[in-house]
């Protein structure tokens, strides 16, 4: 077999083009990262932005921690790169205040975990 066989078992099998998956991670160099690059509040939402900074799809999970030590998780698979965008917005209704944003777990490749963490009150 041959790697295009791989790749067609899955779309087959999924009944989806995945070729926005396949071609970056395996025929073009590059390296998973994403970041958080705006945070602001907004008729009671939380607006998150979140951006793909590599040209790697990887999923996306952000927890989101309150000043009464509750977590909040977001998550998405790595499909909502599939249609080209670079960065997408997160919205999640405010409910007390916000300590920490953080993206990514350790199960989830980043090369650059340095903008994956955002503060509001220290």
């Amino acid at each position: 077999p041959t790697p295009y066989d791989f790749f067609n078992t899955f779309k087959n099998a999924s009944k989806q083009n995945l070729d926005w998956f396949f071609k970056p991670w395996y025929f073009e160099f590059g390296y998973p990262d994403l970041g958080i690059t705006d945070v602001k509040t907004e008729n009671d939402k939380w607006k998150i932005v979140v951006e793909k900074i590599g040209n790697y799809p990887i999923p996306i999970y952000i927890t989101i921690k309150t000043e009464n030590n509750e977590s909040i998780e977001i998550s998405e698979s790595a499909k909502v790169w599939s249609n080209g965008v670079t960065k997408i917005t997160f919205e999640k209704q405010a409910e007390g205040k916000i300590n920490s944003i953080e993206l990514g777990n350790k199960y989830i490749p980043d090369v650059n975990p340095d903008n994956n963490t955002f503060y509001i009150n220290k």
